[in-house]
């Protein structure tokens, strides 16, 4: 599957911020709010997303002191946003 140009772009930039996590020992919610920050910036094609997500999935248990999923690196439209409380009122 080809890459567009801006997921091409996108990918070499996320490259750089899986070193840069490594190399800082990043958490996860810093580097997941950081990827989705990158996703918002670029709005890559659904292919180049894919493409992003399985670099990360593959290259990023040898970088990362914790586990990514493909949960975790879902599009936020479909993630509760975080740090959201949920509050009653009656």
């Amino acid at each position: 599957m080809a890459l567009s140009p801006a997921g091409a772009a996108l990918l070499a930039e996320v490259g750089s911020l899986l070193e840069t996590a490594a190399e800082t020992r990043m958490g996860k919610a810093e580097l997941l709010s950081l990827l989705r920050l990158l996703d918002e910036c670029h709005l890559p094609a659904a292919e180049d997303r894919l493409a992003v997500q399985r670099y990360l999935l593959e290259h990023g248990p040898d970088k990362l002191s914790f586990s990514l999923t493909a949960a975790d690196l879902s599009p936020t439209e479909h993630r509760p946003a975080p740090h959201t409380e949920t509050a009653t009122h009656s």
